[in-house]
């Protein structure tokens, strides 16, 4: 797993742009596409789903149940 951290500005009509920046490195690069985005993404953290969707597999490590739910009582 590695983790990014995404600034996403948003243009009005003319779009968006933003920055991303890979946390364990530093590394840093700014964006106007979202091809762009997951290419840089690519770079760290494998193959991205150009769709932006990700297929789970049995033994992923995500639960659910850690997840904040702002929907949820309590969360």
């Amino acid at each position: 797993m590695t983790t990014f951290v995404v600034r996403l500005l948003c243009q009005g009509e003319h779009g968006y742009r933003g920055r991303v920046r890979h946390v364990m490195t530093g590394e840093e690069i700014s964006f106007s596409s979202l091809p762009y985005l997951l290419a840089f993404f690519d770079e760290f953290a494998g193959t991205v789903a150009p769709t932006g969707e990700h297929d789970r597999t049995e033994g992923d490590d995500l639960d659910e149940k850690n997840i904040p739910n702002p929907d949820r009582e309590g969360a």
